[in-house]
């Protein structure tokens, strides 16, 4: 019986991903040449359906001297959020590698963990169970409805763009509590009328980031901030749609969600 041909994408130590030319897919390679590149593959990951024989391993030679191989381009997560398909894969790719990679040890008792034949979990003597961690985060669209306006603001770390309100899920908080107290950490100020928008994985700081929209009433902060933010300012969709302020980079969920809003106010004017 013939054996099921397997293919593997190849991940750059930076986390890159060797996708085609276009960036509309992944650029799968065999066996022999993910070699050429320092891959591993008793270290590999599934990262597509079982019978695909489609893995992901780390390629410690890609995007260095070497170069990349022909008809291939290396990308980020961010970098193919517009091709969804190909998106899942990439996610899935520098997630399950990077769990693999950092998480050796079970939990439960300390011994070495040994990983499944798809890299998706593992097990340690106790015999639990170990996925890869996934940190629930908020963000979110504050619209102040008389104005037409949202709340944006600039990190205190990153101050060289705006972006949206955002962190991450507490003990014991649903998702909407945990985006009423960011809003008031960080800004100052009350949100209600919260909604689900849409979600986006983050596979580098190993979270899922859920959009949400909410109003508020309060033009100025009405409390003391955390700090988090070194400006924070409201924004027309005008403004935003002719650029007099630099935003979250595309392909993030925050310039998503900031940009339907805009358009979406936009159209009903």
């Amino acid at each position: 019986m013939a054996s099921i041909p397997e293919f593997y994408a190849c991940v750059s130590p930076a986390d890159q991903v060797l996708c085609t030319a276009n960036g509309d897919g992944v650029l799968w390679l065999d066996a022999d040449t993910a070699r050429t590149l320092g891959a591993d593959l008793t270290a590999r990951v599934l990262i597509d359906a079982p019978d695909s024989r489609r893995w992901a391993v780390r390629a410690p030679l890609l995007g260095g001297p070497e170069g990349t191989p022909d008809g291939g381009v290396l990308l980020t997560p961010r970098d193919v959020v517009f091709h969804e398909d190909v998106a899942q894969l990439v996610y899935r790719a520098v997630a399950l590698l990077r769990h693999r990679e950092r998480y050796r040890f079970d939990p439960m008792d300390g011994t070495p963990l040994t990983y499944a034949d798809s890299g998706e979990y593992a097990t340690g003597e106790s015999g639990h169970q170990v996925f890869p961690r996934i940190d629930p985060a908020v963000i979110g669209i504050v619209e102040h409805a008389e104005s037409q306006r949202i709340l944006l603001g600039s990190n205190a770390m990153r101050p060289e763009y705006f972006s949206l309100v955002a962190g991450y899920v507490s003990v014991g908080e649903t998702l909407e509590q945990a985006f009423v107290r960011e809003v008031m950490e960080e800004t100052g100020r009350r949100v209600a009328d919260v909604r689900y928008v849409s979600s986006q994985p983050w596979p580098l700081g190993s979270s899922l980031m859920m959009g949400f929209h909410g109003y508020s009433t309060d033009l100025d902060a009405i409390a003391p901030t955390d700090g988090e933010l070194a400006e924070v300012r409201w924004f027309s969709a005008p403004e935003i749609l002719d650029g007099v302020v630099k935003l979250a980079p595309a392909g993030s969920i925050a310039h998503h969600l900031i940009y339907s809003w805009a358009h979406a106010q936009a159209t009903q004017t």
